[in-house]
């Protein structure tokens, strides 16, 4: 089920009017259970009972690893729920992947038979979600959940169950405990969120998507000037995809009366990769660091063992997206990035470089340009169809190639010129008071618009979220 088609919306108007009758009740935890099941099953149903597997094996891992007597122990009930939980992620996502490097290495004297796994929605995302439970039990940052129900509502509260943000169960448990009260105002702020992720998915994302198939179906068609649009148009697209589906499932959440944390906070503007990576997916970022980068040693150790710590988490980051070589450059290249943005912050550091800069609002763009830059640049490693055929369209991007077909896209420059002044809006203005301020007759011809453009944008036949594949 899709957060922009007439069947979520059918949905969410049975699901949300029920819920306001039962908040409260001891029933209704157990209602929101129920419906975020039926949320998942609309896609295959077998597959709920992986999700009930992956919830149970934390709920019942996690009390043991507090009640642990020694270190020891925790660390073997640990690694007993890290082992089940990362042995069900990694046979239904990457058992060929794993299998193919094998039968590649062995060439011909030893083949493992291809598998034919289907790749459950959200799996990556609800099982970092439940991971989180134990590894915080582990770390002593949460008390035990007693409530199966309650846990289980955790990991799969339908908003955020596809596709994040990832929240963790000391945000989103205590919540539960507290009585739920739907105020008007929440219900209002959760829709208008909503309706800001519906036109960025519809309005921009899907509307961006025919372009960018057309040049990665067939790069070599094109010269170099297309594939750089090609890439931005997939930098837009991805971006309005994922962040607009993190403002639905905010908005969603909002109306219930439960609070997620953000997930984007203008990446585009980031002056440099780390600042970028603290924008972009925040709560994979904040997930990676606490329960990979820190533990591994984090920055509290040799320069050394840093970019060793970086790069792994990095290349982690990038095979969690997927079972790609595609997705390990692309994280390998975001590393690469964050230990030379190291590396140049310690030579300022030591040189005192940043005091001699005159002009330090010049530095800020020209660094948030050159950002963008090499973002979009990883961006085709994410985007094409294999790891060759993407490093020959960056050979050629880089060189300037001017042979092959040059495509313009009017519509890319105006979603271009609608992200960026949105971006200065929400980076230099209070929007909301803004929007506060805008006449009402104003808004109703706003809202009357977007909601034409949305009908108009054939709501049944949009295309899927992005990062519903991971």
């Amino acid at each position: 089920m899709i957060f922009s088609t007439i069947e979520f919306f059918t949905f969410f108007a049975v699901v949300f009017p029920t819920a306001l009758l039962l908040r409260n009740t001891r029933y209704f935890h157990f209602y929101l259970l129920l419906a975020s099941c039926y949320f998942y099953m609309s896609w295959n149903p077998a597959f709920i009972f992986l999700l009930f597997a992956s919830a149970l094996i934390d709920y019942l891992a996690a009390p043991k690893i507090m009640e642990a007597s020694s270190q020891r122990t925790k660390k073997q009930w640990l690694v007993v729920a890290m082992g089940l939980n990362l042995g069900l992620l990694g046979f239904f996502k990457y058992a060929n992947f794993f299998a193919n490097g094998i039968n590649w290495a062995c060439d011909r004297w030893f083949q493992i038979p291809h598998l034919n796994v289907t790749l459950p929605v959200g799996i990556s995302f609800y099982t970092f979600q439940s991971m989180s439970y134990s590894l915080d039990a582990y770390f002593g940052k949460i008390t035990r959940e007693r409530s199966f129900i309650k846990f289980a509502l955790y990991v799969s509260f339908f908003p955020q169950l596809v596709a994040g943000p990832i929240v963790r169960a000391q945000e989103f448990l205590p919540q539960l405990y507290r009585s739920l009260t739907v105020s008007l105002d929440n219900i209002k702020h959760g829709l208008q969120r909503f309706v800001i992720g519906l036109v960025k998915k519809l309005l921009i994302a899907d509307a961006l998507a025919p372009y960018v198939d057309r040049i990665f179906a067939n790069p070599a068609q094109y010269d170099a000037a297309t594939l750089w649009l090609g890439a931005l148009a997939f930098g837009i697209q991805i971006y309005c995809d994922f962040s607009g589906y993190s403002d639905m499932a905010i908005g969603t959440a909002k109306c219930f009366g439960y609070v997620f944390p953000e997930n984007f906070n203008m990446p585009y503007f980031a002056t440099n990769i780390r600042a970028f990576w603290q924008r972009w997916h925040m709560t994979l970022s904040r997930w990676l660091r606490d329960y990979l980068f820190i533990p591994l040693g984090g920055s509290w150790c040799s320069e050394s063992m840093i970019v060793r710590n970086l790069m792994i988490t990095m290349l982690l980051g990038g095979l969690w997206h997927g079972a790609d070589w595609r997705f390990v450059i692309w994280g390998g290249l975001h590393g690469g990035y964050l230990v030379l943005y190291r590396t140049w912050a310690n030579i300022k550091r030591r040189t005192n470089l940043a005091t001699r800069i005159p002009i330090k609002k010049l530095t800020a763009v020209i660094s948030a340009c050159i950002t963008f830059f090499v973002v979009t640049l990883t961006w085709v490693y994410f985007r094409a169809a294999d790891a060759s055929v993407a490093t020959a369209m960056v050979r050629r991007m880089l060189m300037f190639d001017s042979t092959g077909e040059f495509v313009p896209s009017p519509l890319l420059m105006i979603c271009l010129v609608v992200m960026f002044v949105s971006h200065l809006v929400a980076t230099f203005a209070d929007h909301e008071a803004l929007y506060r301020k805008l006449p009402t007759p104003f808004k109703v011809v706003g809202y009357g618009v977007i909601f034409y453009l949305i009908s108009i944008s054939s709501i049944q036949d949009n295309t899927p979220f992005i990062y519903f594949q991971f």
